[in-house]
């Protein structure tokens, strides 16, 4: 680029943005850039030119052509070169461009899409850029309020004050491609590649001989009877071929170098790269992964060998080495023996892990190649035993009335990858008798399979009974996993009765807890209420003390005979949201709360500080705002009573929904011994 000021070289970099590199070009050879001026200054920032020319004596905007698309990839460092464009819009740059005076990556990389920086400053060319913005500056409006100036004081500007670029010129010949990467090379084997020269200019170009002053050696070559392009004459825009050779004999990396010597003032020059490779080449190349898999099982995966040398090679031995040989084996056929060249053959590797943990070995080839025998290949693998995994290690029954019984589930995985066998499960300690199984189908679990265990608190006496649930299994780390069990016996409960406009509503909390504040209020943010439901008892308000922080305790609720709710609500907040809303208290046999309702009797399984509790405090209060649910279905035409032909049970929502499917236990103790309880339990608090 010359200017008025000096030259600046620049390297394009077209292989890296050849779009923008082409319109750059474009420009420059059409002669739109001849006699353009540098229209803003930013020290320390940028200069800015192809944008504006003088014509007689009045500055207009270049010729632009369409717009070019962004390529932005490097970052703006001080000496690059880079294209302007306009706000929010970042394929809008043409003509325009500018040179970074210094480190501007952090602005111009992350705006607008990024500024495609396309080429840098050579040699002492930023001599020049700096000399430019170190230029006086005048603000002459609009886009050129940062108009570097020179030899002015005041006044009209005159022709000899601007910054000219007088032209851009580019060397006639270039080189398509200045480096050439031949990869990876089998040892006797070769590769080509073409070379093209191309006359950018627009007059004749004369090359002489490229094997002439620097040619190539071994083990590159330019291919004999291959090269259209010494001593040729290219007409402007011609391009030319040369063929280039490798041909390694050795391992290795190589590299080397030719001039492409012409008449032109530039003499650029080819770089060429390759390296050599032993025959026997393994895919995958660096390491074969066989992931993780169970004891007793295993997994197989393929390793193929090829020839890429130019002779035959023969494998004299395939075998794996490591510690850990004893949980891998090799398959593999004849056709192993002796590889042609190009030929390849496939090694299975079976890995069959004995126990758990990393496993590693390598794959050792030796084969006939003399410069280097063998070759090698890192396989890895981990054995994954079974593991047993276990959804709580306390289950807490809380307060059980003594005619009653309390229910609880456990959830246990197989999250190993061997399968899992429960030998037993088992329940000890002083208290044992107050426990017991009711359902139990864990047997053998798959890796990442399920299954339940249903366990019962029947309390004989008052107080608080403990015991020790067991679980025997196949897991090597935890053969013996334990799940402590604890519950209170109650023999009675405390008592309120609640009026409201449709019959009296009793509440009653185990002995040693105390109900407070109990009230029928409000239906709270009624619009949000369920609207298939309707509370015609009433929403009722309590606080029930309870003796320690976070325990459990269970509420009941008596509707007048025949009143039969469909579900149970609450309204607060929950572990998930601690927004006040409307929530059904359906039954979770994993934290053993939630309503089970029978006919007009409704049990409200409540835990400190969790869901249920709307303060969500583990103080020793549950803070329950709640209400019995009745659907129209299941509605009298009194607003009460049950429909005509229905008949009690326990429903939360849907049977799909009840403490049945929570925890197993519902379904398996019968539907009769679950009555007969609530039906016991009924007679007590009634009497």
């Amino acid at each position: 680029m010359e200017t008025v000021m000096g030259n600046i070289d620049i390297e394009l970099y077209d292989d890296v943005a050849p779009n923008t590199v082409a319109n750059f070009i474009d420009y420059s050879t059409g002669g739109l850039y001849d006699n353009s001026i540098i229209h803003r200054s930013e020290p320390g920032f940028v200069i800015q030119g192809g944008g504006y020319m003088l014509n007689s004596g009045q500055v207009e905007h270049i010729p632009e052509n369409d717009p070019v698309v962004n390529e932005f990839s490097l970052s703006n460092l001080r000496g690059t070169i880079a294209m302007a464009k306009l706000p929010g819009d970042p394929d809008s740059a043409t003509s325009e461009w500018f040179f970074n005076l210094g480190d501007n990556s952090g602005n111009l990389d992350t705006q607008n899409g990024g500024f495609t920086v396309f080429g840098r400053v050579l040699g002492d060319g930023m001599q020049v850029v700096d000399s430019i913005a170190a230029l006086p500056r005048v603000n002459a409006g609009g886009v050129f309020s940062a108009l570097p100036v020179r030899d002015y004081a005041d006044g009209p500007l005159a022709d000899e004050s601007y910054v000219f670029v007088n032209r851009v010129v580019l060397p006639r010949v270039a080189v398509l491609s200045s480096l050439m990467d031949f990869g990876v090379v089998g040892v006797g084997q070769t590769a080509e590649v073409e070379v093209r020269i191309l006359n950018q200019g627009g007059s004749p170009l004369s090359l002489g001989n490229l094997a002439g002053t620097d040619p190539l050696g071994s083990p590159f070559e330019i291919v004999s009877g291959a090269d259209n392009c010494s001593n040729q004459v290219l007409a402007a825009g011609e391009v030319c071929v040369v063929l280039v050779r490798f041909s390694p004999t050795s391992l290795g990396e190589f590299g080397d170098s030719f001039d492409v010597p012409s008449d032109d003032s530039e003499t650029p020059y080819v770089q060429v790269r390759g390296a050599g490779s032993h025959p026997a080449s393994l895919s995958p190349s660096d390491q074969l992964q066989m992931g993780s898999v169970g004891t007793g099982a295993s997994v197989t995966k393929s390793v193929i060998i090829e020839n890429v040398g130019g002779q035959s090679l023969t494998l004299y031995s395939i075998q794996l080495t490591g510690a850990d040989q004893q949980d891998f084996m090799l398959d593999y056929g004849a056709d192993c023996n002796v590889l042609a060249s190009g030929a390849t053959c496939e090694v299975d590797v079976i890995f069959m892990p004995q126990s758990d943990g990393s496993k590693t070995v390598q794959l050792e080839i030796e084969t006939d190649f003399s410069e280097q025998s063998g070759v090698s290949l890192q396989i890895t693998g981990s054995g994954s035993g079974p593991n047993l995994g276990v959804s709580s290690r306390n289950l807490d029954f809380g307060d059980v009335l003594l005619t009653s019984v309390g229910s609880r589930s456990l959830t246990l995985i197989n999250g190993g990858g061997a399968d899992l066998v429960i030998n037993s499960v088992t329940i000890g300690g002083e208290d044992s008798p107050a426990f017991r199984t009711v359902s139990n189908n864990c047997s053998i679990l798959v890796s990442q399979q399920q299954c339940s265990i249903g366990i019962e608190f029947d309390p004989q006496e008052e107080g608080i009974r403990n015991a020790l649930l067991v679980i025997n299994s196949n897991d090597p780390d935890t053969p013996d996993a334990e799940v402590a069990l604890v519950g209170v016996g109650r023999e009675s409960w405390n008592e309120v009765t609640l009026a409201s406009g449709s019959g009296n509503v009793v509440l009653r909390s185990p002995e040693g807890t105390s109900l407070t504040g109990v009230s029928i209020i409000d239906v709270p943010s009624p619009e949000e209420a369920p609207a298939d439901l309707s509370f015609d008892y009433g929403v009722y308000e309590f606080n029930l003390q309870l003796p320690l922080p976070g325990g459990a305790t269970a509420v009941s609720l008596t509707l007048p005979e025949g009143v039969e709710p469909s579900t149970y609500y609450m309204y607060g907040a929950t572990p998930d949201n601690a927004v006040p809303h409307w929530y059904e208290f359906l039954w979770d046999g994993q934290t053993g709360t939630g309503a089970v309702i029978e006919g007009n009797l409704v049990m409200l399984y409540l835990r400190d500080g969790k869901r249920g509790d709307s303060d969500l405090q583990a103080n020793g209060v549950i803070v329950d705002p709640g209400a019995p649910g009745f659907s129209p279905a299941a509605t009298g035409s009194e607003g009460s009573g049950s429909a005509a032909g229905g008949g009690g049970g326990c429903v939360l929502g849907s049977s799909s929904r009840g403490p049945g499917d929570a925890g197993g236990w519902f379904l398996l103790m019968g539907f009769v011994t679950l009555l007969g309880a609530y039906r016991r339990l009924s007679r007590l608090i009634q009497a």
